[in-house]
């Protein structure tokens, strides 16, 4: 499902509409950056920016693309208000509403960009500086959720339950059974 959407090389112009790809994205205020899957400018010459190489002014719209279904959780919409951020510190305009796009639906959700999204994406992203400029790794709380994250591999929640001293031996004697 994303092939397409991070192949920069697919940015495109339809009825109006400059879909980019791939977009890099940054905050400096929040300390963050990534890249979009996709970032639709929709024609807006009222309170629209401009684009280099394209002739009018345009309104970003974000659009997350994710492999399930609507979650409980705002998670989802955290990351997609994250990237609305960055697109509003890098373009200097505002971004009222981005979309998800779900896989397993095939369908599109349509995220308003309220006061209080914005003010739990911001607090959210003040605690993970604090926590990483103090050097401190929280300990993971596994839920049934890890097993369809994509960092699982990266987290390792289960191996908190371990001794780091039975892990690395095991580690240690499977790379000497593989020599």
């Amino acid at each position: 499902m994303h092939t397409r959407v991070h192949d920069q090389e697919q940015s495109e112009c339809q009825n109006g509409v400059v879909t980019m790809r791939s977009l890099p994205l940054r905050s400096l205020s929040l300390g963050l950056y990534g890249v979009a899957d996709v970032v639709e400018f929709h024609p807006d010459e009222e309170n629209g920016i401009l684009i280099k190489g394209y002739l009018g002014s345009y309104t970003p719209k974000p659009i997350e693309y994710k492999h399930g279904k609507s979650k409980a959780n705002d998670c989802d919409r955290l990351q997609l208000c994250a990237q609305a951020l960055c697109l509003e510190e890098m373009l200097g305009c505002r971004v009222g509403q981005a979309e998800i796009f779900y896989g397993e639906t095939r369908r599109r959700e349509r995220v308003f960009l309220e006061d209080t999204l914005r003010q739990k994406t911001i607090n959210l992203c003040a605690e993970m500086r604090r926590l990483y400029d103090s050097g401190i790794t929280p300990p993971p709380q596994p839920s049934p959720a890890c097993s369809r994250c994509s960092l699982q591999q990266i987290c390792l929640p289960t191996s908190s339950k371990r001794s780091a001293v039975i892990y690395w031996k095991s580690v240690l004697k499977g790379l000497m059974e593989g020599s």
